[in-house]
């Protein structure tokens, strides 16, 4: 199975992130609860009844391991990876090559008191920005969620070793303190157009909003979150676009119909005009690619969008639209 990674990642302090290796193992437990309410009929026996599915699935992860001294120190980041960096970190790791993120000890000594005390402290979850995330070895997905209980005991038989356990739970966190950041965009529509903007013998499909009704504050970034027919939609927008910085992308706002304030499309030979949340340019490659795949003529595509504002936070996805590949 290989070692364990659990990530904390937040905004605060202009972003950081946190990693915990746990690599003495002493037993993990998945468990996925699936409720459902009986109604049993009456004057029928028990194979009529009626079972009502009326809350949804939880996946909880319970990991038990041990911390002595000079075990593995927790690392920290001076940047808040989002999944795709995570992933990008472990792939890395089990590579057996460097991670591109830059990391440093999180603590100086390596002592399991020490060790502990990081733990019980820096690892909680305190700001409303905070998500975390567990790899469960190779094989497995980043899972997203956040931590619930986190446990830690010593016994007099054994001084300097820690039994610590934590359970997490799999899921997004959402607070009432987010209502801050801005409601879901409107109007999202998608259409097929050509190079010039036209509907006769379209060559790209375009995903198309307007601003939210509510912001809250000036939005500075809209994401677009995609998926197919065989993939799901990331905690993280899949294509981020700065309105806010100097030299705000023509593409972005130009040719729109339908009084929509924003559009973006794929398949699009000018797709490098637009800018990314940390300011870096797309190529038009970008914009030929979907989940890592070349967009396909005939095949569909879903998406949703969300805004950002100055306050930092992702407000609500928009409802789901879907398009065609010309």
């Amino acid at each position: 199975m290989g070692s364990i990674y659990l990530y904390k990642t937040s905004n605060m302090y202009g972003g950081q992130t946190v990693r915990l290796e746990l690599a003495n193992l002493s037993d993990l437990n998945m468990t996925l609860d699936q409720p459902v309410s009986p109604m049993a009929l009456p004057q029928e026996d028990a194979s009529e009844n009626v079972l009502v599915k009326m809350e949804g699935n939880t996946q909880t992860v319970t990991v038990n391991w041990k911390v002595a001294d000079s075990f593995p120190k927790p690392q920290q980041c001076i940047s808040q990876l989002l999944i795709s960096g995570i992933e990008k970190d472990i792939s890395e790791f089990y590579a057996g090559g460097s991670s591109s993120a830059t990391w440093s000890d999180a603590t100086s000594s390596d002592l399991s008191g020490r060790i502990i005390s990081w733990l019980l402290s820096t690892f909680q979850g305190k700001d409303i920005t905070d998500r975390y995330f567990i790899k469960l070895g190779e094989d497995v997905d980043v899972m997203e969620g956040f931590i619930t209980r986190i446990n830690a005991n010593i016994s007099g038989n054994s001084p300097v070793v820690w039994d610590v356990s934590i359970t997490f739970i799999m899921g997004n966190v959402i607070s009432i303190y987010e209502s801050d950041a801005p409601s879901e965009a409107r109007n999202v529509s998608t259409s097929t157009v050509n190079n010039s903007g036209g509907a006769s013998s379209p060559t790209r499909m375009v995903v198309s909003w307007s601003t939210p009704s509510d912001t809250a504050s000036v939005i500075t970034t809209y994401g677009v979150f995609t998926k197919t027919y065989d993939t799901s939609y990331n905690s993280e927008p899949d294509f981020t676009f700065d309105i806010a910085g100097s030299g705000t992308e023509a593409e972005l706002n130009g040719h729109v119909t339908n009084g929509a304030n924003y559009e973006v499309s794929w398949g699009d030979p000018s797709g490098d005009d637009l800018k990314k949340e940390d300011g870096t340019s797309y190529t038009v490659a970008d914009f030929n690619t979907i989940k890592g795949e070349t967009v396909t003529s005939g095949r569909q595509y879903w998406f949703k969008v969300a805004a950002k504002n100055e306050n930092g936070g992702w407000g609500l996805k928009s409802n789901e639209v879907t398009a065609t590949m010309p």
